[in-house]
């Protein structure tokens, strides 16, 4: 039975890593036990949780609440998973020599953590943009308060 990582599963839909885990999370008792083994034990992903992950990817898209998404799963519903699902099942971790296997892992926590402060950096830029149009509102507002104060007092002057 071909089995797929995180990253695999992540390059099937076109998703981060982190939105793999977290849909795993989110629907644990709809996927296989090995979709969420525990702390330090590698998550695979058979092709049924391949097909329901399909199907939360789908309806995500249609900005689906979580709730309705689980009742789709508990009647069983299924998505269907992009074409090149089945070219990855080679690359299966099963088949990968364990001297690399962690490396591959390590490989793939350090580039969940770089994308992670990429994030934050990106967010915090967000913020930092968002602060500054807040600031040019309250200039532009103190501005017309002042040009107002100018013009009042150009009329107590008269």
């Amino acid at each position: 039975m071909a089995t797929y990582t995180n990253t695999q599963v992540a390059e099937i839909f076109e998703v981060e890593r982190q939105t793999v885990l977290r849909w795993a999370k989110d629907f644990k008792e709809f996927l296989s036990p090995m979709a969420n083994p525990g702390d330090g034990i590698t998550h695979e992903y058979t092709m049924e949780d391949i097909e329901k992950l399909a199907l939360i990817r789908d309806m995500r898209k249609l900005r689906r609440p979580t709730d309705a998404i689980a009742a789709a799963l508990m009647n069983g519903e299924i998505g269907t998973p992009p074409d090149d699902v089945q070219a990855l099942s080679f690359l299966g971790s099963d088949i990968i020599p364990p001297q690399y296997q962690k490396r591959v892992e390590a490989l793939e926590k350090e580039i969940t953590i770089l994308k992670q402060e990429k994030q934050s950096l990106y967010e915090g830029k967000l913020k930092s943009d968002a602060k500054a149009e807040e600031l040019r509102e309250i200039i532009k507002q103190k501005d017309e308060e002042l040009k107002q104060a100018y013009l009042q007092l150009g009329q107590f002057k008269k």
